[in-house]
């Protein structure tokens, strides 16, 4: 298999990790004095960190939100004077949009620079820009135990296929594909776009109250954290309920304290949509290793999730059932992977055999 181009760049004349089945050069390990930047930029927030050691621990993360006069630039700037280190050499940002080309902008805002300017008002060596989902993916390959929760009673199974998928501002997807030797071959997509599929009658009706509202439902308008806002709303259509508007913390709020039905019953509604969206992948992408799913709605709702209707929608395929029953699904509780992954990028592009076409956008 061939790796596609997943990445684009510029170049100028946590605690200990698995190991990775790449190594990087000593000469371009980061350093104090040279350190790493790495970022992870979704739809609302950006957070950054900086690395200054070979082992790859992330130091000094700080996250803030941006807005529509933001430039990648000027983000990076603030974030270098508040930590009051030296400038960094190398950085690779894990960006939410696809990377294909110098010029890039997130899918769910309106942040667009330019690769090659951004590097060169930085004075940066190199700057990469990878899809983000390419690097949740990567950060998978050496994610600690205590950092993964089981979903479900499927067992994972090590050297096939895995996906993630992840609902936050957005939905991201993408899959990997590991390698007898050398790098993982990563596959991002635009998954969280496919059509909402619907299995029971409760599904069926919130579609047909989004119709009337002039509204073809994707997986990402309902599985994302505005998707949940837009549950609670059309649930409350179907059952003839006014659902005053509310924030997607505050609907899962309510309804893992169980103070409130009709938060509880969108939530639900969320866990199964999950569950049919993250069967679809294993599917498509033959991701038999396991399924990842990530973002930073779900960590905080583990129990509620584990509990709910996910598992049995994942597996609710009249013909297979049976091959998706032995999928497993794993909840990343890591609090920066978007992080982590972004130095897993740069690590792979900056190791011996590694290179920007390794990486697809």
């Amino acid at each position: 298999m061939t790796p596609a181009r997943n990445t684009a760049s510029a170049r100028r004349p946590g605690t200990s990790r698995a190991a990775r089945p790449w190594r990087t050069t000593e000469s371009g390990q980061p350093s104090s004095e040279r350190p790493w930047l790495v970022g992870d930029i979704g739809g609302t927030n950006a957070r950054f960190a900086l690395v200054t050691d070979p082992v790859g621990e992330l130091t000094s993360v700080r996250g803030l939100r941006y807005g529509g006069n933001s430039d990648l630039a000027t983000l990076i700037s603030d974030y270098s004077e508040s930590t009051g280190r030296p400038r960094p050499a190398m950085a690779c940002i894990a960006l939410a949009g696809p990377v294909t080309g110098d010029c890039c902008r997130t899918t769910n805002d309106d942040l667009e620079f330019s690769i090659e300017e951004t590097a060169t008002t930085l004075g940066l060596e190199r700057l990469h820009v990878v899809n983000d989902f390419a690097a949740q993916a990567l950060a998978t390959v050496s994610l600690p135990d205590e950092f993964a929760t089981r979903i479900g009673d499927a067992v994972p199974v090590p050297g096939l296929a895995t996906a993630v998928v992840g609902p936050g501002t957005g939905l991201g997807v993408a899959a990997l594909v590991p390698a007898r030797v050398g790098q993982p071959v990563v596959m991002p997509g635009e998954g969280g776009h496919v059509l909402i599929t619907v299995f029971d009658e409760t599904e069926l009706e919130v579609v047909r109250a989004a119709r009337a509202e002039g509204v073809t439902l994707t997986a990402e308008m309902v599985v994302s954290g505005p998707g949940l806002t837009r549950l609670h709303h059309l649930l409350g259509r179907v059952q003839g309920i006014r659902a005053e508007p509310t924030t997607p913390e505050d609907i899962c709020g309510r309804a893992l304290a169980g103070s409130d039905e009709q938060c509880e019953a969108a939530l639900q509604v969320f866990c199964r949509f999950l569950g049919g969206t993250s069967s679809g992948v294993a599917l498509t992408t033959g991701a038999r290793g396991r399924i990842y799913l990530a973002g930073g709605i779900l960590p905080r709702m583990a129990e509620f999730l584990d509990g709910s209707g996910f598992r049995a929608r994942f597996e609710a395929n009249p013909v297979m059932g049976p091959y998706l029953a032995r999928i497993a699904t794993t909840l990343i509780t890591d609090p920066h992977p978007g992080l982590r992954g972004a130095l897993a990028a740069l690590e792979l592009i900056m190791s011996e055999s590694g290179s920007a076409a390794a990486l697809p956008a």
